[in-house]
């Protein structure tokens, strides 16, 4: 197993507040999504990150009003049968074998930002 790095580059911009953009990985992430990090300020002073999967919709991250510098871990829910119950695994990332992407609502009018997708093979 190896991990490996994604960075997702992009500027949201508008001419006023609460801009948005959508971008997409380069290339598939294929393994498990086991970290990722907003380095500095990226894209704002706050925004709302959503990060899918392009093949099925399937959820990897859904962040809202978070500010930068940041690091999330996405982990998977394990079902324990009761409805809207589970509990998160630990050391077990999102599954993934598609193209992600990052669909960003910003709080400022024009920023730039990157966001880094670490991934275990």
């Amino acid at each position: 197993m190896s991990i490996r790095c994604e960075s997702i580059v992009g500027t949201v911009s508008a001419s006023a507040a609460n801009a948005a953009g959508t971008f997409t990985t380069l290339r598939p992430i294929v393994g498990e999504v086991i970290q990722i990090r907003n380095h500095g300020t990226s894209f704002g002073s706050t925004a709302d990150y959503t990060l899918t999967r392009q093949n099925d919709g399937g959820t990897v991250l859904s962040a809202l009003d978070y500010v930068g510098p940041w690091t999330n871990s996405p982990s998977p829910l394990l079902n324990n049968g009761t409805a809207l119950a589970g509990t998160a695994t630990s050391g077990v990332g999102i599954p993934c074998c598609s193209h992600l992407v990052l669909t960003i609502g910003s709080a400022v009018a024009s920023a730039v930002g990157t966001l880094s997708v670490y991934y275990r093979t």
